[in-house]
């Protein structure tokens, strides 16, 4: 089988990749990070994608992304800026417009795919291996105004373990860098808004982290991330069924992030290269809601919740 896929739209905004370091050589250590707005640039992309199925269980991937990059502050608005920073080159990043043109190329494969036909269309079930991915893509300059040179690659595995009747176990470890970056670069990972997580996970909330500050990850160069999951019929609550009789499944959490060349924000403590968060779940045929405890340097953050309904249209 294959699809076509086209998207247009606007994504958070973000800064780029020459930002932190330049604006970390000529700030004061008293000042914070969060001081300097440094979203700066509105994101707007297009992406025209395609995958085809080469055998079973191997597919395709194949498109090409157009970034546009726009300054949040107009030129007129930029003297607050100018007072906390003496530098005229800092000045011109937050005036540019950054364009990237990236032909993408990926490979996903599932090997003992097992599947079924529904009328024509061909739907992927469950396998007893591992899911493996790999992605591609090269910033080119100078086509259709493009100003960005670099490569990026983001890999990973993932995989649904059944345990029995109703129980499963699930995981998902993965990585991305760029290289060769002869150019400006936003790192805006695609996986931290789960692009690649597995549909085998039947749940809205697993899988990513949910209280992690884009910020960071936009600051690094690379990344490595896992991800795990615990589904069972009751685990905590089997001690409170005369009250939970409406709860179908039970999940327990555990989402790690590390980023090895993340960089160093002048406030104390600042320098974040582990991530993790911890949460717990529950779900029935109307929604999913979880609570989710992260910490950062292996030190206590913050609590979040989150949750998910089915609409049923």
């Amino acid at each position: 089988f294959g699809e076509v896929a086209f998207t247009l739209g606007n994504r958070n905004q973000s800064y780029n990749s020459t930002m932190i370091e330049q604006i970390n050589q000529a700030i004061a250590d008293s000042l914070h990070f969060d001081d300097f707005q440094l979203k700066y640039y509105r994101h707007f992309h297009t992406h025209l994608e395609a995958k085809y199925e080469l055998l079973n269980g191997l597919l395709l991937y194949g498109g090409i992304h157009y970034d546009w990059y726009i300054p949040v502050k107009a030129k007129n608005e930029s003297a607050d800026l100018r007072n906390n920073i003496q530098d005229d080159d800092i000045i011109d990043l937050v005036r540019n417009c950054y364009r990237t043109f990236a032909p993408v190329v990926g490979l996903r494969w599932t090997p003992g795919q097992f599947y079924r036909i529904n009328g024509k269309r061909k739907e992927y079930l469950h396998s007893r291996f591992p899911t493996f991915f790999v992605e591609y893509a090269r910033g080119i300059k100078h086509v259709l105004n493009s100003n960005s040179n670099y490569e990026r690659i983001e890999i990973d595995i993932q995989q649904k373990l059944p345990l029995g009747l109703m129980h499963s176990f699930h995981y998902y470890l993965g990585a991305g860098w760029f290289t060769n970056t002869r150019s400006v670069y936003f790192a805006d990972f695609n996986n931290f808004q789960k692009q690649h997580i597995p549909q085998s996970w039947d749940d809205p909330i697993g899988g990513t982290f949910h209280l992690l500050n884009g910020d960071w990850y936009n600051a690094s160069k690379s990344y490595i991330q896992a991800h795990f999951m615990y589904e069972s019929p009751f685990s905590v609550l089997q001690f409170f069924r005369h009250i939970t009789t409406d709860i179908v499944n039970e999940r327990i959490y555990f989402s790690q992030l590390y980023m090895p060349r993340s960089v160093h924000i002048p406030i104390p403590d600042s320098r974040m290269r582990h991530y993790t968060e911890i949460g717990y779940g529950v779900g029935n045929f109307i929604g999913n809601a979880g609570v989710f405890v992260s910490f950062r340097n292996w030190k206590f953050e913050s609590v979040g919740a989150k949750f998910a309904f089915e609409l049923g249209l």
